[in-house]
């Protein structure tokens, strides 16, 4: 894994998390996409999350983006960050 990242060929995103990346028409890698990180940090830990209240009411248009995203899980409590996202299980 060290070896295809030093080549470029994926990316380190966080914990245990590699992506092939996209480059965008200005040749920079985009960030990946949230709900694919989460869901491989689900089978990563082997637990199921929850959005937190905040989060719920910005995907339903009621809110403002929040600035760090929270999930409720039954497991010890996480800090990730990944690329410019802070994510709070």
């Amino acid at each position: 894994m060290h070896r295809l990242e030093k080549q470029s060929i994926i990316r380190h995103i966080g914990w245990g998390l590699y992506d092939y990346p996209i480059l965008n028409k200005e040749g920079k890698a985009e960030e990946p996409n949230l709900e694919t990180l989460i869901k491989a940090l689900e089978v990563q830990l082997g637990d199921n999350f929850q959005y937190c209240g905040h989060y719920s009411a910005y995907l339903l248009g009621l809110d403002a983006k929040p600035t760090q995203i929270t999930y409720l899980s039954n497991k010890r409590a996480h800090k990730f960050k990944i690329c410019s996202n802070v994510i709070r299980i």
